[in-house]
């Protein structure tokens, strides 16, 4: 069977020149949790560990029953990952990384809005006091960050590093964005065009009014005719008139 171990015996053991990268992408529905540890390849005892951890699993959080991270090796660059998604903000506050590396740390959920809190970075007591580099990447999805006090900052990625040998508190404060449904009757603007003679005006109240040639109705054309045939009855009874008159002067 293999070996259980929990991801801060990993921290223990790592004890020169390592470097680890953890990254958090915060959704509204999961928290992918991603923890890429580099060994120092002119260690032989980190290239030791790196081998042995291919036997291992990582929990992930306790809660009374097993869970494991994924685990994935690069042997090229001596370089692992552990991942886990969780899908409430109460199993990720278990986690082995953000619960067993700081002294003090929570979340917390109030309505829409969620804080997250982390200070003194602990994993020194286990003989972490040489590494190298440490980095926390928290990316934000679907919530607005109302207050941070992240060391650097790229678009909707927060990030805490360490400096001087000292990791930093992390305070981080989201609220969840307020997604705003198309009305079923949105206001319209009104039409602002004006049609030229022998058009008319299409959607008048609607911001996609148009003008369109009038078109000529059959009971039109039908009237039209009826004028043009009086017309033309009545310039031939002028004209029969007229010259019935002269017909009656010329033989009398």
């Amino acid at each position: 069977m293999k070996k259980k171990i929990l991801l801060l015996g990993l921290f223990a053991i790592l004890l020169s020149g390592c470097s680890v990268d953890y990254s958090v992408t915060i959704d509204t529905n999961t928290i992918d949790e991603t923890i890429e540890i580099q060994a120092n390849e002119s260690d032989a005892s980190e290239l030791e560990y790196y081998e042995n951890s291919k036997q291992n699993e990582f929990t992930s959080f306790y809660d009374g029953t097993d869970h494991f991270y994924q685990t994935s090796f690069d042997d090229s660059l001596h370089r692992f990952t552990l991942s886990y998604e969780y899908y409430d903000t109460v199993p990720y506050s278990l986690s082995s990384a953000f619960h067993d590396c700081f002294s003090s740390s929570s979340i917390v959920t109030n309505e829409d809005k969620v804080t997250i809190k982390a200070s003194g970075f602990i994993c020194y007591n286990y003989n972490y006091t040489n590494l190298e580099e440490l980095a926390i990447h928290v990316t934000v999805n679907d919530y607005d960050v109302l207050t941070h006090n992240a060391t650097s900052r790229e678009d909707n990625v927060y990030s805490w590093e360490m400096q001087n040998g000292q990791f930093p508190d992390i305070e981080l404060v989201l609220q969840e964005q307020v997604i705003n449904e198309p009305s079923d009757n949105p206001e319209e603007e009104a039409c602002n065009l004006t049609c030229p003679n022998g058009e008319e005006l299409v959607n008048p109240d609607r911001e996609d009014c148009y003008c369109r040639v009038i078109e000529t109705t059959q009971e039109e054309d039908n009237t039209l005719f009826d004028y043009i045939l009086l017309s033309a009855v009545l310039i031939l009874f002028v004209i029969a008139i007229i010259g019935l008159i002269k017909y009656k002067s010329i033989h009398d």
